[in-house]
């Protein structure tokens, strides 16, 4: 059982990347708890904070639309399952497109995603979300501004 839920959970982390580049809320939805503590202060500062699964889409729908493309690559996913309870971590590179009169249209992040999960009757879901930038390249006047509620 051990392989088929860390297999589960490898489609579970890259389908969040692959909704979110593809606008696909309800699917994002659905690989997402009710509430997710996120930790995104690498790139924007901050404190990690508590967001539910309708504000974190909000917040990602209008980061993408800001946006002409995003497109990550999550890659290398390891996970670990207790239970009910799993962790998760992949490499992440996300690149951003948006043709802007101040300069190159491309801001590329990479680093590391951290995940926390839980199982449940629909099968496992991030609550826990932790990005670590190890590094960015480009345009960086294409980040929108730091996420809000």
């Amino acid at each position: 059982m051990q392989v088929v839920d860390r297999l589960l959970i490898a489609e579970t982390v890259t389908t969040m990347g692959w909704a979110i580049d593809r606008s696909d809320w309800l699917r994002l939805a659905g690989v997402l708890a009710p509430e997710i503590a996120l930790d995104y202060s690498s790139l924007y500062g901050g404190e990690p904070h508590r967001v539910t699964r309708d504000e974190l889409i909000g917040r990602m729908t209008r980061f993408t639309e800001a946006l002409d493309m995003v497109q990550h690559l999550v890659l290398g996913v390891l996970a670990a399952v207790d239970g009910d309870r799993a962790t998760a971590s992949a490499n992440v590179v996300a690149v951003h497109r948006k043709a802007t009169h101040l300069g190159n249209p491309l801001w590329t992040v990479a680093g590391t995603y951290d995940y926390g999960l839980t199982r449940t009757a629909d099968g496992w879901q991030i609550d826990r979300l932790k990005l670590t930038v190890l590094w960015a390249d480009g345009n960086q006047h294409l980040r929108p501004a730091p996420p809000t509620t």
